[in-house]
């Protein structure tokens, strides 16, 4: 391969080197892809490629290293992070001239839009200066008529735009979500958020961008195909009602703003998104239906490939132009004009040039999960299809080729899937293998026709429409069914990268033994046959030479040697390397409380799953997003994933709040949970009945703890209830809307299996001062007991931590879990000036983020996901 097809190699050296551009520095990342250099030489002496050809590969790594590196560079922000010592350039009000440079987008009070910028003016200077960046800006709408405003604003129009600078956020969480990384993919460093549509006024009279400008007549001219987006997307909201009317327009537009979240959840359950977003599959259905379109029309073939290669690039445009879409339109051009021309290449070539055009216009599209999967599962479709297909038994080719490319499709695909979302479906083959062709072959087309058909004349697509409605009612149907069965979806830690490239190799050499032993096995029976029963001396030299050249021991050998490789990979990929080492996580939840612990063993238990607040009120619907957040859905279940918490022996509630309760609904729903423990307390709401239902439904026994009630949840691992005390209702549960001072209180002590170190923390809920002084009335109980380090109570309350609570205790170390400005003001300074009297060292979540706790075997490790000054 090296030496047949160096486009192909040149395309993975760029990539390499990107990849090393973008995860080390500078001079480390020249010195790694040194290193691989060194690696040319050997494969010249095997004779696996030439001289001029490993020259030529060593310098396309060099090179994506040195463009990445510039094109970082290159992109630096007009505004650092700080100006001078100490003065911050976040949160500087100013006003920002330029244009709109993308589809203007609202979510409930939140309109939001890519920006342009030509120049500025801050409040301390007299003139503007000139900034050209591109920037992120979002508009807080503060009523519901402000949304009329709103709509007026198009790409490519002028504006000025009064509002702050503001730092996208950065992960909170170790292995989390990084929203400024992701914007820095798109090339912008900050967003302006603009508090009000009055705020944001137009210029195009007062000529603010110059009309030379190459960028705004680029948007200005996006701007009409923009127009004609949403005239689509109204027939199509005409013509169907929701759930369909979404989901026909993410088939055929590639628009998820009115698709159902619900329906949304639920294919990606299954593995089924990709159908979703406008992909190869979308524009190679395009180009069959226009060129089968233009035969019926009696078009040449050169007229009609002609034809399509000029459309190929509106509709890219038309769907969003998204990584996947470009890629496909790129390699449908480029396959259409060798057709046209009669020298067409391998798919292979076509595919490496796109992705070498596509990184030399943005390197820091390889880093884009979308860009990965798209790239990596049409390469695998071309490599692998061809031989899994002789595989398969002699059934029809529709059939076999179906087969094929949903079985390669899903190996490919699998290790980067697990890689970004830790979980796969074992259901997801026979989904893919149902629907992708009834979709991509049936709704999609028809779909198609009836958005047509209603742009010349909408009763005439309605017959057409009611076809493809109940079309999706089946779609529909079957995807439910498929997501509610229980056990289907597999947890999957976040894989090392090493990992993923020796399973690539793996798959490779099982693929290529598989079609050796087919090969072999065949031939063997097509020698029986020729033979007959005649003699060894009468056999046909040809094949009497291929039998004795590749022997089938040999063959069944190398087979089932590649077999032990892959299935070894699995196996080690999904047991990932546990340590001995127990880990307490205090999540970064926001306002709230979040406890993961995970035992010497590789237990877990989660304490709380934090919670957001809603205080809006009935005549603010208005605002609500179209999928609000929810920080189990969005934080904890998705560090729980990575983390490979397949499963959960408890779910300990310490008491009802929405703070504390709000993030376990989610929790209950998609991770396995042995048993669910709460306060024995009930406090009446819609989100408690919520996840109380959902604890009944899956069968999870509801527990109830109390004071005295321990547990050994392994041989180095003890929990000691010391509060609430316990009830004289027995195995009732009272009442109580102050849920603070019914707050579980826990003793956890963890021992490291080796050293036998041990170490304890304290764990409060939200008690407060009434609750803790009747906690050290009963000090018999507790003079036993020592901690290391103490969970604050209650996010740092100033009804909470009194200074006779810290000396009873006498922590080595305290942690407050709160939200980043959060409207209470906690910590308190009165706590805070507590626990500095008391000389106990404070990390908190609202400036450290995530705080872990690691016991090792020479004692306790305290890591924080970021440093920042207090103040």
């Amino acid at each position: 391969m090296l030496q047949r097809r160096p486009i192909v190699v040149i395309a993975c050296c760029f990539v390499i080197g990107v990849h090393f551009g973008a995860a080390l520095s500078a001079g480390a990342a020249l010195i790694a892809a040194l290193g691989l250099v060194l690696i040319l030489p050997l494969c010249c002496r095997l004779k696996w490629c030439s001289w001029r050809l490993a020259v030529l590969y060593a310098l396309t790594l060099l090179l994506a290293v040195t463009y990445f590196i510039w094109s970082v560079q290159l992109d630096r922000s007009y505004w650092p992070e700080s100006h001078g010592e100490g003065a911050s350039t976040e949160e500087q009000a100013a006003i920002w001239n330029g244009f709109i440079s993308s589809p203007v987008e609202r979510d409930g009070d939140r309109v939001q839009f890519y920006f342009m910028s030509t120049d500025w003016k801050s409040t301390e200077m007299n003139v503007p200066a000139p900034a050209r960046e591109k920037l992120l800006v979002q508009v807080r709408l503060h009523m519901k008529q402000e949304i009329e405003a709103a709509a007026q604003w198009k790409r490519g129009q002028q504006v000025q735009i009064a509002g702050t600078l503001s730092l996208p956020g950065e992960a909170t969480n170790f292995g989390a979500f990084s929203y400024r990384d992701y914007l820095r993919t798109a090339r912008i460093h900050w967003i302006v958020k603009v508090s009000g549509a009055e705020q944001v006024t137009d210029t195009a009279s007062e000529a603010a961008v110059s009309l030379l400008d190459i960028q705004w007549t680029v948007q200005k001219m996006l701007a009409y195909i923009d127009g004609l987006r949403e005239h689509l997307s109204g027939l199509l909201q005409r013509l169907y009602e929701q759930p369909h009317s979404g989901y026909v327009q993410g088939l055929i537009l590639g628009s998820r703003r009115e698709l159902d979240p619900n329906t949304y959840q639920q294919f990606s359950e299954l593995g089924l998104t990709h159908v979703l977003a406008i992909s190869g599959l979308h524009v190679g259905v395009f180009v069959g239906a226009l060129l089968g379109m233009f035969r019926l029309l009696r078009m040449t073939k050169e007229t009609s490939i002609a034809a399509v290669l000029w459309l190929i690039p509106f509709y890219v445009l038309l769907t969003g132009a998204a990584a996947s879409v470009v890629r496909a339109g790129m390699m449908s051009i480029a396959a259409l004009y060798g057709l046209r021309r009669g020298w067409l290449k391998d798919g292979l070539h076509i595919l490496s040039a796109a992705l070498l055009l596509m990184l030399l216009w943005q390197p820091r599209y390889a880093l884009q999960v979308g860009f990965q999967l798209s790239f990596i599962v049409t390469a695998g479709l071309i490599v692998f299809v061809p031989h899994v297909v002789r595989l398969l038994p002699a059934w029809p080719s529709w059939l076999t080729s179906s087969i094929a490319v949903t079985l390669v499709a899903q190996a490919v695909s699998f290790p980067v899937t697990v890689y970004y979302f830790n979980q796969f479906s074992l259901l997801s083959f026979g989904a893919n293998f149902l629907l992708v062709p009834f979709i991509s072959m049936g709704v999609l087309p028809l779909g198609t026709i009836s958005l047509l058909a209603a742009a010349i004349y909408e009763p005439l697509a309605r017959p057409v429409a009611w076809i493809v409605v109940r079309m999706n009612d089946l779609t529909f149907t079957i995807v439910q069914r498929l997501s509610l069965i229980e056990g289907t979806t597999i947890i999957w830690p976040t894989p090392h990268i090493w990992w993923i490239i020796i399973y690539y190799v793996s798959l490779s050499l099982l693929i290529v033994s598989m079609v050796r032993w087919m090969n072999t096995y065949r031939l063997q029976r097509r020698f029986r046959r020729q033979t007959g029963s005649a003699s060894e001396d009468t056999q046909p030299l040809d094949t009497f030479i291929t039998l004795r050249s590749v022997t089938p021991r040999f063959v069944l050998s190398g087979l089932l040697g590649a077999s032990l490789l892959f299935g070894t990979i699995i196996y080690t990929g999904y047991h990932r390397e546990r340590s001995l080492d127990a880990t307490i996580s205090i999540i970064d939840v926001g306002q709230g409380d979040s406890i993961l612990i995970r035992t010497a063993t590789g237990r877990h238990i989660l304490i709380d799953g934090g919670g957001t607040v809603n205080f809006r009120k009935p005549a603010d619907r208005w605002r609500d997003r179209r999928v609000p957040f929810e920080v189990g859905e969005k934080v904890v279940v998705p560090l729980l994933k990575q983390r490979g918490v397949r499963s959960l022996d408890a779910v300990v509630l310490t008491h009802a709040d929405q703070d504390h309760a709000g993030g376990l609904q989610a929790v209950l729903e998609q991770i396995p949970t042995k048993r669910f423990v709460m306060n024995g307390t009930w406090k009446s709401s819609a989100s408690m009945h919520s996840l109380y239902r959902t604890a009944l439904q899956k069968q999870i026994p509801i527990i109830k703890w109390e004071l005295g009630d321990t547990w050994s949840l392994d041989a180095w691992t003890q929990i000691k209830v010391l509060y609430p005390e316990a009830s004289s209702a027995g195995n009732h549960i009272s009442t109580s809307d102050q849920q603070n001072d019914s707050s579980i209180v826990l003793h956890v002590t963890l021992t490291h299996p080796r050293s036998k170190e041990q170490s304890s923390i304290l764990l409060t809920g939200d008690l407060e001062a009434d609750g803790e002084q009747m906690m050290l009335t009963n000090s018999d109980m507790y003079e036993s007991l020592s901690i290391d380090v103490l969970k604050v109570a209650h996010h740092g309350s100033k009804t909470s931590t009194a200074p006779e609570w810290l000396q009873a205790w006498q922590p080595r170390l305290a942690v407050i879990s709160a939200g980043r400005n959060n409207r209470y003001g906690h910590p308190h300074p009165l706590v805070l000036e507590a626990l500095s009297q008391a000389d106990v060292p404070v990390l908190r979540t609202d400036l450290n983020g995530e705080v872990q706790f690691k016991l090792t075997g020479s004692g306790l490790k305290v890591r924080k996901k970021h440093d920042r000054i207090f103040p």
